[in-house]
């Protein structure tokens, strides 16, 4: 796993996993967003939930993250976002974009934040930056834009 912030570090420590598992073709990093409303969250705590979720990712896949205060759309907008790496540093299998994937994402920010926001889990497919969702603890990734059941 590598701890580096050199975007470089991180992109040849994902190619080094899957050229180990020999797989070098398709979809090979998996983007996620968690956002929240205006003056939901401060600095520190989205640097918690991002450790956090990193963290719970982070287990079974390489994954890095960036925070952003604002957005083009929305300067009031913060969020989340999360790299990971879809083949597996543990025993190469694939992060596959399920739903099961991201509730239990949201399940485990829920225990870690207390449920102190209201997760909800939506899919987008498209360009991530084309339209942002703005909402309290969002979690989307870019699948079809499909609105889950709460919690």
């Amino acid at each position: 796993m590598t701890f580096s912030y050199n975007i470089a570090a991180v992109t040849n420590s994902f190619e080094l996993v899957q050229k180990h598992y020999n797989v070098i073709s398709g979809r090979r990093v998996q983007h996620i967003i968690i956002g929240f409303k205006d003056g939901e969250v401060t600095l520190n705590g989205l640097s918690f939930i991002a450790q956090q979720a990193a963290w719970f990712i982070g287990q079974r896949f390489q994954c890095c993250y960036g925070i952003r205060c604002g957005s083009e759309n929305h300067s009031g907008y913060d969020h989340i976002h999360l790299a990971v790496n879809v083949i597996s540093y543990v025993d190469g299998k694939k992060y596959y974009e399920r739903w099961d994937n991201l509730w239990a994402l949201a399940n485990y920010l829920n225990q870690v934040t207390k449920w102190e926001f209201d997760w909800n889990v939506y899919m987008k497919e498209s360009n991530p930056y084309t339209e942002e969702r703005l909402g309290g603890g969002t979690v989307f990734r870019e699948e079809e834009l499909i609105k889950a059941e709460r919690l």
